[in-house]
């Protein structure tokens, strides 16, 4: 904020496109600057470029922002549903007796003509742009989810994060508690934005080695 204007000005990382950050007098603003990554984990943030062709647009002057400060990316998930392990372990009581909507979230499926769209899972659609229906299979009484390292098919470290990654999407998507294990790590059983930020940040730290 600076009671003369600061006009021309952009913002970029090493290797991205500038973004104008230009400021009117006594203004402030808020600027998103994407910074394309290759690798899931801890990365110390790059220098960040301040840069101005002010006032004729004929000479180039910058100066580098060292930030002393981390960001966590989060892993890709694998292209595509891939199936959710069968619930385990009683969330209510049960009496015996199947109740309407005591269904088992069975995972996401793609969308085929005819099915309600109460069921059609919104938020995947809003990340990923393709319509996926949530499946249930009846049965029982609204059962716990486990999402563990231990039951995935054979693959390397990244490729089973990949498929943990999005499993864990589409289980946020659903309407019952799920859970979380990793090597050395159990995330309880939860739900909410909360809850999928943390499986998301453990995900992104799985070590290497992780194969048993």
């Amino acid at each position: 904020e600076a009671a003369t204007p600061r006009e021309e000005v952009f913002l970029d990382w090493p290797g991205s496109p500038p973004v104008p950050a230009g400021l009117g007098p006594l203004d402030s603003r808020l600027v998103r600057l994407p910074l394309e990554t290759r690798r899931r984990g801890a990365r110390p943030l790059p220098g960040l470029r301040v840069g101005t062709r002010a006032p004729l647009g004929l000479m180039h002057a910058w100066a580098w922002v060292h930030i002393d400060a981390q960001l966590l990316v989060w892993p890709r998930p694998a292209a595509g549903p891939v199936p959710l392990p069968n619930s385990t372990g009683s969330h209510r009581p049960h009496d015996g007796h199947q109740r309407p909507g005591d269904e088992d979230f069975a995972g996401l499926r793609s969308y085929r003509r005819g099915d309600s769209p109460r069921r059609i899972a919104w938020k995947s659609y809003a990340r990923c742009g393709e319509l996926l229906v949530r499946d249930f299979r009846g049965g029982g009484p609204a059962a716990i989810l486990w999402l563990d390292w231990n039951t995935l098919p054979p693959g390397d470290v990244e490729q089973r994060v990949a498929w943990l990654t999005r499993q864990v999407l589409d289980a946020a998507a659903g309407d019952r508690p799920w859970g979380l294990r990793v090597p050395g790590i159990t995330v309880e059983p939860a739900q909410g934005r909360e809850h999928l930020r943390r499986c998301l940040e453990q995900l992104a730290v799985v070590a290497p080695e992780a194969l048993p």
